[in-house]
């Protein structure tokens, strides 16, 4: 006999599984009465729970990435909604969305025009930076809607890499 046929290899396959399983419901048997064996099963309180924590509320404070002290970037994302994206930079505190902020931004590689920028609540934003990577300079002295002002120059670069897929149908 050279080797074994398909037929008792699946033969041995299927009583291995089989003898694992039984061994397995064995050991879960035999661990049913020690007292310190973890158990998700229902307490008497109702929470079905219990052995993953707590469930939250729907309207529990979420984890969040704190607010840095003082007038300075906070976060930054590139807006690639439109056709050409848009280079946002998010601040620690509101903007006057009176004031013309063009003047306390800079942008390299140059844009080759005055950059467009607009501002919305605390985030700041520069149009039609393109999908090369620009760095975005806040010059010291841009104003919050406080009063208070940028207290150095801060860069932010920005990489949109290639432009985003698009498929439309006509």
């Amino acid at each position: 006999m050279a080797g074994l046929s398909g037929r008792s290899t699946a033969a041995i396959v299927a009583g291995v599984v089989l003898a694992a399983f039984a061994a397995g419901v064995g050991v879960g048997r035999l661990s049913q009465g020690a007292a310190s064996a973890p158990s998700a099963t229902a307490s008497s309180g109702g929470d079905v729970w219990s052995f993953f924590g707590k469930l939250r509320p729907a309207n529990a404070p979420r984890a969040t990435v704190k607010k840095p002290d003082g007038f300075v970037v906070w976060t930054s994302r590139l807006d690639t909604k439109g056709a050409s994206p848009a280079a946002c930079v998010r601040m620690t505190e509101a903007l006057d969305p009176r004031k013309s902020y063009g003047d306390f931004v800079s942008v390299s590689p140059v844009l080759g025009r005055p950059a467009a920028v607009t501002v919305s609540g605390d985030e700041l934003c520069v149009a039609d930076v393109g999908y090369a990577g620009r760095t975005v300079t806040l010059l010291r002295g841009l104003p919050s809607k406080s009063g208070r002002v940028l207290a150095e120059s801060t860069d932010v670069a920005f990489a949109a890499g290639s432009k985003p897929v698009y498929v439309g149908f006509a």
